[in-house]
Order: C-alpha cells, then structure tokens, then sequence
C-alpha cells in the first residue's frame, strides 16, 4: 500500500503470514500512530516513510518497523526526544508544533505492552523505530 501525505510516501509491508499478537490492540494502534506521525512530520515532501511487520525465525519475536528518510536526530539528541517535554530546535525543525510528549509516551506505552522499543537516528539520513515482541506474544 502507498498513500502520499504532504508530499510524503506511506507504505506498508507485511508478510501474508504476520502473526497476531497477544497485546492491547487499541495502545499497539496509539503507538504505531504517533510514530507514523512524527516520521511523517519531520521528513520533507518527496521522502518516505515505511511500516513493515516480520517475525524472527530464531527468535520467534514479532518485530514492527517504521522507517523514514527524513531529517533525523543527532545521536547526542537521542536522550532529549526520548525525555518528557525534550524537543531539539534546529532550523530544519522550526516549522514544527508539539509538546513533546509523542515519544517518550509511545516508548512508555510499548514497554507496558511487553514489547522493547528502539529508536536509531542518523541526521539527514532518516530515523528506525522498532518494536519486538517476544514470543510469549505471538500469536
């Protein structure tokens, strides 16, 4: 599936055989949303962003990534999004709102559903966001 918003491309990728997980559904949703947003919202008309499902054949944990090719986070700034109210001012940034809550809230909501949640960012290259659910929620 691809949808372009604000000039951005949203695609999905999931295996016809993507397992369902043993977690709230409505807070996994919440999550994958504001995720989806901020990629969406920091990555400049033309780029994209990715949401993919796969399963870990050794593991059996369920993985979601969402990718994009975005404007991205210096790895010193890491710690200041993932933190309650952390935002980074930068002049590729200074058109965008919020109260930044968005991450650290979404990292807090997918730890408590059982799963990790990791977040890698390279400026000018774009940001990953995972989360892995252990087998023990795989349906």
């Amino acid at each position: 599936m691809a949808v372009v918003a604000g000039g951005v491309e949203l695609r999905s990728d999931f295996p016809t055989d993507f397992p369902s997980l043993r977690t709230d559904s409505q807070r996994l949703k919440q999550a994958v949303i504001n995720i989806v947003t901020n990629a969406v919202k920091f990555t400049p008309a033309g780029g994209s962003v990715r949401v993919t499902g796969r399963r870990e054949a050794d593991s059996g944990a369920a993985v979601l990534i969402i990718s994009d090719d975005g404007i991205g986070v210096a790895r010193h700034d890491i710690v200041t999004v993932l933190s309650p109210y952390g935002q980074v001012r930068s002049a590729q940034r200074k058109n965008t709102q919020g109260s930044g809550l968005g991450l650290p809230l979404t990292k807090r909501i997918v730890e408590a559903l059982g799963a990790s949640f990791d977040f890698a960012s390279t400026p000018g290259e774009g940001t990953v966001v995972t989360f892995r659910f252990p087998p023990e929620l795989v349906g």
